[in-house]
């Protein structure tokens, strides 16, 4: 038969506390790491950035958009009609990915304003931008996680402390002085 000491009160949900505290540091260390390289992993170094310029567009292309907003680029078709942008592919920093597609074959004008300027991508880049965004969120996702987790391990952890806290000083107080106290008179293990 085991006797119960006041040392071992506690001590479960201190060592879970412990361990998930640990556990989402390691999440959260790698949901940062994962975000950061995905983030670093769109290159736009090789695109030519233009303020203004005309382009002959058929099909759907990518526009590249580096500003404060994707609407600081106006793209006007042959006829004079500004031409609306399809759905946004992502976002990263000040660059917005997003699709247009013309209304009639022939000479786009694009023309931007405060500072921005565009550049068409083509399908590998919009597919590392893609990959990128994922990266960020996944890792939002995993920091949240591993927030969760450091939070919970706190606080089991700081429960497992207070019984043992507990245990000890009623210990103390019933059998007159702690561990080493000989046994109460008339106390018997047997």
């Amino acid at each position: 038969m085991t006797m119960y000491s006041p040392a071992t009160a506690g001590r479960g949900l201190r060592g879970w506390g412990g361990g998930l505290f640990l556990l989402g540091i390691v999440i959260l260390v790698a949901s940062v790491l994962i975000g950061v390289l995905g983030a670093r992993n769109v290159n736009v170094d090789d695109l030519d950035f233009a303020s203004e310029g005309t382009a002959t567009l058929t099909s759907e292309q990518v526009v590249v958009v580096r500003g404060s907003s994707a609407n600081d680029c106006v793209v006007t078709g042959p006829s004079g009609v500004a031409l609306p942008y399809g759905p946004s592919s992502g976002q990263i920093n000040d660059l917005y990915f997003v699709s247009l597609v013309p209304i009639e074959d022939g000479p786009h004008t694009i023309a931007c304003q405060n500072g921005a300027a565009f550049a068409f991508a083509d399908q590998d880049l919009v597919s590392s931008a893609g990959g990128g965004v994922v990266a960020v969120i996944g890792a939002f996702v995993g920091a949240l996680i591993g927030g969760f987790f450091i939070l919970l391990g706190f606080i089991l952890w700081l429960v497992g402390r207070s019984k043992r806290k507990n245990a000890l000083r009623n210990a103390q107080q019933y059998n007159g002085g702690g561990y080493d106290a000989p046994p109460p008179p008339g106390y018997s293990q047997y």
